[in-house]
């Protein structure tokens, strides 16, 4: 089993050439992070991340009077199981994961929605 922890805190700042002014970094959020785990046994595993972006700016400025500055927190749970094969004598690998877990809402860029729950099926054969 192995498992990853990792938290960010970034104060990204812009300065106008003086002091007068000190604006966030838009699109940098102060907190992230994430929280991953993944175990195998035999021929099969499984994987689970917990992503975390904290709230951000959408423009070079701080007003935090203005909704539409900025971008809601958001975070994902993701899981996927996978089995290792062999055909042929060489390695296959069938994986299924189920990104956004519990269907949030969020965007990482303003104004363009990011997908809901979705699934996906991998394979990969080594020739």
């Amino acid at each position: 089993m192995n498992t990853a922890i990792n938290y960010t805190y970034q104060q990204a700042r812009y300065t106008d050439k003086g002091v007068t002014f000190v604006y966030n970094i838009p699109y940098i959020p102060l907190h992230s992070g994430s929280f991953t785990a993944g175990a195998e046994y035999t021929k099969f595993e499984l994987n689970y991340s917990y992503l975390y972006t904290g709230m951000r700016y959408t423009q070079l400025s701080n007003n935090q009077d203005h909704i539409y500055n900025q971008l809601q927190p958001w975070y994902t749970h993701d899981a996927s199981v996978g089995y290792n094969a062999k055909i042929y004598k060489r390695k296959a690998k069938f994986v299924l994961e189920v990104n956004n877990l519990l269907n949030q809402d969020r965007e990482i860029i303003a104004n363009f929605p990011m997908p809901r729950r979705f699934y996906r099926l991998k394979i990969s054969y080594n020739i």
